[in-house]
């Protein structure tokens, strides 16, 4: 059970249970309170599921500090969008990578993505900063950024790193990688090098001329987007790699 502060984003993993109740639930909910009055917090709302196991004693005690307490609609995941895209980040960087052994090891890993999300990893909507360590100032001495010393920290074996002062060092690359894991490697099973190097230029074309990006406009780097029309116009579908990517064309 875990909770992320929308406008901070930061989360507190509240604990871990491989059979959890109502009364063990209302339990991380005092607990929750005790943490955000040590740290004063001044939350007033939280967003939760219509699961049985947030009782009447879990919003009473919500109740009685001040936190009015708000239920998502039925099939309607977006209305916890924030915290659904963090159940997302942790199971794809940390709990798909993890051969979990047993609860206190489960609790470990936890503790230490808890560690690294709030204190290294870059988010895009605090423009690249963590959520406990904000970015330099402008302002920087140019002999110290042109003698910085980055250095990686690798956490549970490696399946998390974090480059200290420097979130940003790489960021374009980085991006590039998690989507190329993502989008290809992860679906697709290599059978030797040359099947890998056939791949990887298959997704280099994909990548250049047919994928949108957010920063192009959700152009292409070597495509740029069509004048608009106001007439009817025919698309056609072009798959790859057994389907793997679909690219669309427009059809003269």
């Amino acid at each position: 059970m875990a909770v992320i502060e929308h406008a901070t984003r930061r989360v507190r993993i509240l604990g871990a249970t491989v059979h959890p109740t109502g009364q063990w639930v209302t339990q991380l909910g005092r607990n929750l309170i005790m943490d955000l009055q040590e740290a004063g917090s001044a939350a007033r709302f939280l967003i939760r599921d219509r699961d049985a196991k947030f009782s009447a004693a879990f919003d009473a005690a919500l109740a009685d500090a001040g936190i009015r307490v708000v239920t998502t609609g039925i099939r309607i995941p977006r209305m916890n969008a924030i915290m659904e895209r963090w159940i997302q980040t942790c199971r794809r960087e940390l709990l798909d990578r993890t051969l979990i052994w047993n609860q206190r090891h489960l609790l470990h890993a936890l503790r230490e993505f808890e560690t690294f999300y709030n204190g290294h990893r870059p988010h895009r909507t605090l423009r690249q900063a963590a959520p406990l360590r904000p970015l330099p100032g402008p302002g920087a001495d140019r002999a110290q950024i042109a003698q910085l010393d980055v250095r990686r920290h690798d956490r549970l074996g490696g399946v998390l790193k974090s480059p200290p002062r420097a979130p940003r060092a790489n960021a374009f690359a980085e991006r590039w990688i998690g989507g190329l894991r993502r989008e290809l490697l992860d679906r697709i099973l290599i059978v030797n090098a040359r099947h890998l190097r056939r791949v990887l230029a298959i997704y280099e074309a994909h990548s250049n001329e047919h994928r949108p990006h957010r920063s192009l406009g959700h152009a292409a780097p070597l495509r740029a987007l069509p004048d608009p029309v106001e007439d009817d116009i025919k698309v056609i579908r072009r798959d790859h790699l057994g389907g793997l990517i679909h690219e669309y064309a427009q059809v003269a």
